[in-house]
């Protein structure tokens, strides 16, 4: 009879999750003097530049209808009670 040898199976190091690796990010749009504002979303991203890319991408596909009624406004972008970027609504004359 042969005997085989099993390995002990080698320790490998803690592989960080994707979902680990993201962090939330909380989008809300507000006028340029304060007055109004609104919470459009939260996001897990993997950081703070994907999370202003997605911002512009919201801000493209609000002003994509032509109606622009958010022309003068400031998107928002924040971690925790972080902020991480302010993103300013483009004119009525910017083409999307």
């Amino acid at each position: 009879m042969q005997v085989i040898k099993i390995d002990q199976p080698r320790a490998s190091k803690p592989v960080q999750s994707a979902e680990r690796a993201m962090q939330i990010y909380s989008f809300s749009i507000h006028s340029a003097d304060g007055s109004a504002r609104e919470h459009t979303g939260r996001m897990a991203l993997p950081n703070g530049n994907a999370a202003r890319a997605f911002g512009k991408a919201m801000i493209r596909d609000m002003m994509r209808d032509g109606t622009k009624p958010y022309v003068g406004w400031i998107m928002e972008v924040a971690r925790g009670t972080r902020t991480v970027c302010k993103i300013p609504f483009p004119s009525a004359s910017v083409r999307l």
